[in-house]
C-alpha cells in the first residue's frame, strides 16, 4: 500500500500539465472538423480572377483623373 502511495506521489510532483496538450490538441482538431472548420495554411496557389474589362476601365478612369483641392477654408 506504501509502495502505490508513494509511486502516486511521485507521479502527481512530476506532472506538469503538458502531458494534456497532445490530448487537447486532438480534441480541438475533431470539433473544428466537425464544424467544418481548418485553420491549416493551404498549399495550393491562388490566382486572382480579374475581368480585363473592369481593370481597363478602371485604369482609363485613373489616367483621366484630375487632382484638384477639395473645400477651402473661408
Amino acid at each position: 500500500m506504501k509502495r502505490l502511495k508513494s509511486g502516486r506521489s511521485a507521479a502527481n510532483q512530476v506532472s506538469t500539465g503538458r502531458e494534456l496538450v497532445p490530448i487537447k490538441a486532438s480534441v480541438i482538431e475533431d470539433e473544428l472538423e466537425k464544424l467544418g472548420l481548418s485553420f491549416h495554411v493551404k498549399t495550393e496557389s491562388r490566382k486572382r480572377m480579374v475581368a480585363p474589362d473592369a481593370y481597363h476601365a478602371g485604369r482609363e478612369a485613373g489616367r483621366k483623373f484630375e487632382p484638384r483641392r477639395g473645400v477651402e477654408t473661408a
